[in-house]
């Protein structure tokens, strides 16, 4: 075994865990199960970003010069999803900062939103509005990122043929 295979094979398995729990979502969103929603949204935005984590090397460091050549990334960027991870990961400062602005205004909280109309982006802590999963004002398509980790496990799999 090769040492990029070690690379690769740990990216293909984080894209297997983010494809299952993106199924396990979508499961719970027909199931009209609110709590899983979040639950398994979270666990493929985690695997979704380690996949990032991964491949997506620093010049010079030792794993690009192990990976350089042996997978073709061009295209494809999952970066702007790193910052919704990161709000997760980092919950707790984010909600202290989320009641140091809190107005006694509405506010969604693991909501499911979509179709409500006329309320402004700080009201939504946590909620999906179609397929956009909308965090403390900011917002993100859960099918681009899912269409994203789809087109790097094919090229991984293209890697290993």
């Amino acid at each position: 075994m090769n040492k990029w295979d070690i690379y690769l094979q740990e990216a293909k398995t984080q894209a297997e865990f983010a494809k299952r729990s993106y199924a396990a979502f979508q499961d719970a969103e027909k199931a009209n199960s609110v709590v899983e929603v979040f639950f398994h949204l979270h666990h493929f935005l985690v695997h979704a970003t380690n996949i990032d984590r991964i491949l997506d090397t620093k010049p010079g460091s030792e794993r690009h010069t192990i990976l350089d050549g042996h997978l073709d990334l061009s295209g494809v960027d999952l970066k702007p999803f790193r910052l919704l991870r990161n709000h997760l990961e980092h919950f707790d400062e984010r909600l202290d900062r989320w009641v140091r602005d809190f107005e006694g205004h509405a506010f969604f909280d693991m909501n499911i939103i979509t179709g409500a109309k006329g309320f402004p982006e700080k009201a939504f802590l946590r909620a999906l509005d179609g397929d956009t999963f909308k965090f403390h004002g900011e917002s993100y398509n859960m099918t681009e990122l899912y269409s994203t980790v789809v087109e790097i496990d094919r090229r991984l799999t293209t890697a290993f043929s």
